[in-house]
Order: C-alpha cells, then structure tokens, then sequence
C-alpha cells in the first residue's frame, strides 16, 4: 500500500509546491494554469520513468514569454497514477525533477505545481474537473482568478478553469485534444470562452496583453 502523504510536499492529500520564482510578477497577478501530461509534455499514461520526459515546445515558449510578463504559471496535474498503486510520490517527484529542470535550461519555470492523486472513482474537491487546486493556488500565490486563464488536453482540464470562475481557456491539439474537442466546445458560453483551433502565437498575444494591462 503505497503512502500518498509520505513527502514534504503533501498537504491536504496533494502535492502543494509554492515555489513563487517569478521575480516580475506582483500581488493579485493573473496566472497561467497548466495541465502537464499532454500539454507540457507529451502524454504517456501513468508516466513514471524520467527518461521519457519528452517536452512539448510550442508550450515551453509560452511560459518563458508569461514568466517575462510577470505572469505567474501553475502547473495542475491529476495523477491518479498514485491512487491506482502505480507509483508514489517519489517516483512523481523524480519525473517531476527532469520536467523543472529542462524547461529551466530554456527559460521556462513555475511559479507552484499542484497534482492531485484522486482515483476518478473517488474524486475529492481537488481532482480535476473539480478547482480545488486552481482554489489553493490562488490562496497561496495571491491570484487574480477572474484575469487569469488554463491551457489543457482534456475536458476536465478546461472545465475546471470554468469553475474556478476563469473567463478563457485553450484546448491544445496534442495529448487528448483531438478527442475532447466537441465536449469542450459545449463549454462555451457568455462567462467562458474556449479557443478550440489552438494557435500558439494566438496565446502568447494574450499573455503580453494581460502584461501590459498591469503595467
């Protein structure tokens, strides 16, 4: 039986690292929520080797740009990984390690990282669709909410962005993107609006917009 509370980290039964790098950004600033497998690398279920941590480029640029803006990011992952007994909070911690440290050599860092490992089965206020981590993120990094937006794969990603009362989210074109697209599209309406045709440089437009509107 694997201990999903035995690392520093843990809080409240999630992986709760406030690491606050971003020297630009100030009190109340938007952020940047996203998803990790299948947005920021490529997806491979229940990853739990280092060696295949592949990046996904077009996002790495993204947050470099948002960390320049003084746009806090926050990584959000589900992890049920955990839960199932595929592997611990070590072995997340490990694959966790490559993924910081290669965006790091190209300029890219997180301003906190959440990971909830919840059984979909049994779903606490955390896992995603749920905004639960979006909720502690903005507790604990001092987030504009309603300014902000989430990048993501799937449906939960971008519904919990929804909930967490953000007015925008992207649905990128890797990981399970194609799949979910006509749900996420049912997402839409006057409070929340989703960009399905993901064009990266459309994205980091509104990172520099937000940017300039604190300045």
């Amino acid at each position: 039986m694997i201990n999903q509370n035995n690392h520093r980290h843990v809080h409240n039964g999630i992986w709760q690292e406030v690491r606050d790098t971003n020297i630009y950004s100030k009190r109340d600033s938007p952020a940047l929520f996203i998803d990790r497998d299948g947005t920021i690398i490529q997806l491979i279920d229940y990853l739990n080797d280092p060696k295949l941590v592949y990046l996904i480029p077009e996002i790495i640029s993204i947050i470099s740009i948002a960390n320049k803006k003084g746009i806090k990011v926050i990584m959000i992952t589900n992890q049920s990984g955990i839960s199932r007994g595929y592997f611990d909070w070590d072995k997340f911690a490990s694959v966790q390690n490559v993924i910081i440290n290669k965006c790091k050599k190209i300029g890219a860092t997180f301003d906190g990282i959440y990971a909830c490992p919840d059984h979909p089965d049994k779903p606490t206020k955390f896992r995603k669709p749920n905004p639960g981590m979006l909720f502690a993120a903005q507790i604990d990094l001092k987030i504009d909410l309603s300014k902000s937006f989430i990048i993501g794969d799937t449906i939960s990603d971008l519904e919990a962005g929804k909930r967490a009362g953000l007015k925008q989210g992207w649905l990128v074109p890797t990981g399970h993107g194609m799949r979910d697209r006509q749900n996420v599209s049912n997402l839409a309406d006057s409070s929340f609006n989703v960009h399905l045709d993901t064009n990266y440089k459309d994205i980091e437009v509104v990172v520099t917009k937000l940017s300039q509107e604190r300045s």
